[in-house]
This record gives structure tokens, sequence and C-alpha cells, in this order.
């Protein structure tokens, strides 16, 4: 509901008002940090980083959905935006269906892909998609593929 909600404010009120509450809502932890003991104990080794094979092995699909993932916020909004003329508040509403899709989805699906080159396919699948979106000829198509 975020997105949704953050693109609503943003029809409404304009960038600088999301800039103001994304500045201020954070201080509200700063009495909760306040009240947190400090921990009465102290880290004896350093930080090592030992890369076996089956941590490289790994790595490699979680890079690729870095990648993609990393389309998914203002570069596919301006895209959206600018070439199919979707409003913000309509960006978000697709990326608040995305959020739920993947809270309700992630457990049966993550069932199925215990093997990092499963997370691979994923990842390719998901970069296709993308391509894919090149095709859509406005909202009211989108809105209703999405949602079938």
């Amino acid at each position: 509901m975020g997105p949704a909600i953050g693109g609503l404010l943003y029809e409404v009120y304009g960038f600088r008002i999301l800039m103001l509450l994304g500045s201020v809502i954070p201080l509200a932890a700063l009495p909760l940090l306040m009240t947190l003991p400090e921990p009465n104990y102290t880290v004896e080794a350093g930080l090592t980083f030992h890369v076996n094979r089956a941590f490289a092995l790994f790595l490699i699909p979680s890079f690729l959905t870095f990648l993609v993932m990393g389309q998914l916020g203002f570069p596919l909004l301006t895209y959206y935006n600018m070439h199919d003329g979707l409003t913000t508040f309509q960006v978000g509403l697709l990326y608040m269906e995305n959020g739920l899709l993947v809270v309700f989805l992630q457990d049966l699906i993550g069932r199925y892909l215990r093997r990092p080159s499963l997370i691979s396919l994923g990842m390719v699948i998901y970069g296709v998609s993308y391509l894919a979106v090149a095709f859509i000829p406005g909202f009211t198509w989108l809105w209703w593929t999405c949602s079938s």
C-alpha cells in the first residue's frame, strides 16, 4: 500500500511533501533508539570474508537479482510516466499490486526454488518481463493483465 499512498501524495501535494515526510518520519524512531541499552559484550575477531564455491554460486543469482530489481524503482516509474502517460498514482497502484503478489506468493514459490540455478532462471524471466514493458499500450490493459 505504500507505493499507492506515495503516488497519491505525489499527485496531490507534489514532490516536496514526500521529501519532507521521508526525512521527518525516521526521526520518530529517535526516542526508541535512545531507550535501547548498550550491549555488554565486545567482538573479539575482525570481519573475515572467505568465499567458497557455494557462496560464489549464491552471489551470481543474487547479483542478477540486484541488477533487475534496481530497475523497478525510478527507471520504470519514469518510463511509465513519460512513455505510457501513467500518473504516479497509477504506477503506485501497480507497485502495490506487485508487493501484494510477492507477500502472498513468496512462500509457495520459495518452496520450489531451492537451487541457485532456478533463482537465476527466475531472474531471466523477470528480465524478459521488463522487455515486455515496451509493448504495453496503457494502464487499463496493464492493470487488467496483472490482475488476471
